[in-house]
């Protein structure tokens, strides 16, 4: 996460490096005012905590060979799940304001379900059966994801917007749970000896949809196959950050986010440029 900011001082050596750079496109404007880019291309190793609620939109069961039926009689249901996330992160600046990237690496989640499921017989009468479902379960996939940040600023403040979509390869989740997520974000720049120091405020939206696969053994009913269809609860979070570059080319950034009810994030990431 680095910006675009005024530089006093721009040396001839950097300059010299810049002009046999191939990215980012357009940038002499830029050079001409002497604002200091930073360098084209980056890796990130980052680490991700988060901690929300889901809803649960619709619940199908299927059992003695009846095709799928919606479920809408259900009570006391639970859903929470607790991600980490740990990824290699490549990106490069296409434009002085435009950086795009991708991401690849891996997802852990722990999913606690907790809920009863009331079913009107079909074959033998009788009244409905009650089933409990409780599932305390791990699960991991690899992950993948591409966005795009857009960046601007004055001086010591500035402002970004960024938005990308990732997707995870779970075979408990349907095959696979994917998410939007966008973000803005607002702050200020200070300096530590040669050092840069960005402090920001911001909020983050997250979207998210997936399919909980469940079998349950029943007396009555023998093997009942359950689908849990889940959306993000709260979906809205705001944002606290900072950063410190050492040099051009390595920054470490922490956040943390929540939106005091039910949802938390944290990021630790460490970049390198060249």
């Amino acid at each position: 996460m680095i910006f675009l900011t005024s530089s006093k001082s721009f040396c001839q050596e950097e300059l010299v490096k810049s002009n046999n750079r191939k990215l980012p496109l357009a940038r002499s404007w830029f050079e001409d005012k002497n604002i200091d880019l930073p360098l084209p291309y980056g890796v990130s190793a980052f680490f991700t905590y988060m901690s929300r609620n889901v809803d649960i939109t619709n619940v199908e069961v299927a059992f003695q060979d009846q095709p799928k039926q919606d479920i809408n009689d259900f009570a006391s249901f639970e859903l929470q799940n607790k991600s980490t996330v740990a990824a290699v992160k490549i990106d490069a600046w296409v434009l002085p304001f435009i950086n795009v990237y991708g991401l690849f690496g891996y997802v852990s989640t722990n999913a606690s379900l907790d809920a009863t499921l009331t079913i009107d017989r079909i074959v033998s009468p009788g009244p409905p059966v009650v089933i409990p479902l409780s599932d305390k379960s791990t699960i991991n996939g690899t992950y993948f994801g591409v966005g795009s940040t857009l960046v601007g600023g004055y001086e010591n403040w500035f402002i970004l917007c960024d938005f990308n979509y990732g997707y995870s390869k779970i075979s408990e989740f349907d095959g696979k749970i994917d998410f939007w997520m966008f973000s803005a974000r607002t702050g200020f720049q200070s300096m530590i000896n040669t050092n840069k120091l960005r402090t920001w405020i911001g909020a983050m939206y997250l979207s998210s949809n997936r399919t909980l696969n469940l079998s349950v053994e029943n007396d009555i009913l023998g093997l009942v196959q359950v689908d849990v269809h889940q959306k993000t609860k709260n979906p809205l979070t705001l944002q606290l950050g900072t950063s410190i570059n050492l040099g051009k080319h390595f920054e470490i950034l922490a956040e943390m986010g929540t939106n005091f009810s039910d949802a938390s994030i944290g990021v630790l990431s460490g970049t390198y440029r060249f």
